[in-house]
C-alpha cells in the first residue's frame, strides 16, 4: 500500500518498481525513520540513474568523491552534471521520500545523509542536506529563496530561517 502524500509531480515513465515504494511506506511506518537505506535501494534499481550517473565529471565531486545534490535546493545541471543524470537521481529521491509516512517526512534530520551507488566499476557516494532539514523539504524545495551559502556552493537559505539551519 502506498500511503498518500503531499502533491508532487514527477514523470509517469519512471521505472523505479511500485513494489519499492511499497517497501519504504511499510519501513518508514515501522518505527525508525532513515529514508538513505530505501533511497539507495531505489536508486540502485533505477534504469535511468544507472545509465546517466556515470556521465557526471569526475571533476564535480567533492575531495571525498561526493556529489552534493540537495541542501535546501537542488542543485542545477550543468555541463559537468548533466540534466538527464540529475533528473534521474532527483525524480527516484523524491518519489521515494513521497512514499514514506508524513511523521518520517517530516522529522528532523542534522547533517547531511550520504547515500552509496555501486555502478559499474566507481561508487559513488550523494550527499543530501546539511544542518538540520526535513525530508519533505527534499520533496517540496518550493519554500526556498537564492541569498545564500549554506556550505560550499551558493545553496539558497529557506525564506523561513527556523526551516534549514547550516553548520
Amino acid at each position: 500500500m502506498i500511503v498518500p502524500v503531499a502533491e508532487v509531480v514527477l514523470p509517469t515513465d519512471n521505472p523505479l518498481p511500485v513494489s519499492a515504494l511499497e517497501q519504504v511506506a511499510s519501513e518508514a511506518s515501522g518505527g525508525g525513520c532513515d529514508l538513505t537505506d530505501p533511497i539507495q535501494r531505489a536508486l540502485q534499481t533505477d534504469v535511468r540513474v544507472n545509465l546517466e550517473l556515470p556521465s557526471v565529471a569526475p571533476d564535480r565531486r567533492s575531495v571525498a568523491n561526493a556529489l552534493a545534490l540537495w541542501n535546501g535546493v537542488w542543485i542545477e545541471p550543468d555541463r559537468q552534471f548533466p540534466e538527464p543524470a540529475l533528473a534521474s537521481i532527483k525524480d527516484t529521491v523524491r518519489l521515494t521520500v513521497a512514499a514514506a509516512s508524513d511523521a518520517c517526512r517530516l522529522q528532523v534530520q542534522r547533517g547531511p545523509r550520504l547515500i552509496y551507488l555501486p555502478i559499474r566499476n566507481r561508487t559513488t557516494v550523494l550527499a543530501l542536506g546539511s544542518g538540520e532539514w526535513t525530508w519533505q523539504q527534499v520533496v517540496d524545495s518550493s519554500n526556498m529563496e537564492p541569498d545564500g551559502p549554506c556550505i560550499t556552493w551558493p545553496w539558497p537559505k529557506p525564506r523561513n530561517s527556523g526551516q534549514l539551519q547550516c553548520d
